[in-house]
């Protein structure tokens, strides 16, 4: 009996009645206990006497003790299978809790979710309003666009009436063009021709020049030879055969006079050929060119030597 109430007594703050069972198994024991022990009190000072009736009356406690037992220990047992029950009520209770917990962790999630979708229902409403209003809009200028579109094609049809205009006077003058082309392709003609002429002119200048040129510096010469009253090629044929041969103070001389001691060059080209006289006269030339390379002079140079 005392093993079925240890074995009850965790259990006896889950259920009361399972703590009233265990409180009554208990007192019936220590009722039991405290019987035998007055049983044997009672038996020491008349043992002799009294051993039938005391042994009877321990029979009958014990029977009472035993029934005792018996019930403490349905009881207990009764007790054992109440809290095995509480048990799984408390387990099936922790397990409904928890899906309760989940259930409403899920419904939790689900609201938020809901709370998103309609956020962004919202926005979707507020997007759907802002591409009507654009629409609209886009209607209204589309309407302008083609009315200046419109425009436009008329006035494209002045434009094309006037190009058609344009094109027949760009015909005329086209034909026009050709006609003068026709006269500048004569003209450039006639100007080769005469350009052919000039060239031919002014060679035929420069060869005039080159024997005035040449004719001048004989008549120098001549007058250097002669003393100036000679008379045409003869001295200078006398002048050619008895002339000394060349010498370094013959190559210090103008190459014009042929007397005077050369000291100027002629400009760009760099020749030291005459002297200063000579070179007053080269000047005075149209145009002047230098005795020895024919090249235009610009200027004349003095040479210190």
């Amino acid at each position: 009996m005392e093993q079925a109430i240890r074995a009850a007594e965790p259990h006896r703050e889950r259920s009361p009645a399972l703590a009233e069972m265990v409180q009554s198994a208990r007192a019936a024991l220590q009722h039991a206990r405290s019987a035998a022990a007055a049983a044997a009190a009672a038996a020491v000072p008349s043992a002799s006497t009294a051993a039938a009736a005391a042994a009877e009356e321990e029979n009958r406690r014990a029977a009472e003790l035993a029934a005792s037992r018996k019930n403490a220990e349905r009881q207990a047992a009764e007790a054992a299978a109440a809290a095995d029950t509480m048990r799984r009520e408390r387990e099936e209770a922790e397990t409904a809790a928890q899906q309760l917990w989940v259930a409403t962790a899920a419904a939790a999630d689900d609201v938020s979710r809901l709370q998103v979708e309609q956020e962004r229902a919202a926005e979707l409403v507020q997007q759907i309003s802002i591409r009507k209003a654009l629409a609209a809009a886009a209607v209204v200028r589309l309407g302008a666009e083609e009315e200046a579109a419109q425009v436009d094609v008329d006035r494209l049809g002045g434009l094309r009436c006037a190009a058609e205009a344009d094109a027949t006077r760009l015909q005329a003058q086209q034909a026009h063009a050709d006609a003068v082309a026709a006269q500048c392709l004569a003209d450039e003609e006639e100007a080769a021709e005469a350009a052919e002429a000039v060239a031919a002119v002014a060679e035929r200048l420069r060869l005039e020049e080159e024997a005035a040129y040449y004719t001048l510096r004989l008549q120098h010469v001549q007058s250097q030879l002669g003393g100036g009253g000679g008379g045409g090629p003869p001295a200078v044929e006398a002048a050619s055969t008895s002339a000394p041969p060349a010498s370094d103070a013959h190559a210090e001389l103008c190459v014009v006079c042929v007397d005077a001691r050369k000291d100027r060059a002629m400009m760009p080209c760099g020749h030291m050929c005459a002297c200063e006289a000579c070179a007053a006269e080269l000047l005075k030339m149209a145009p002047p060119r230098c005795p020895i390379c024919r090249e235009d002079i610009r200027g004349v140079m003095r040479v210190f030597t």
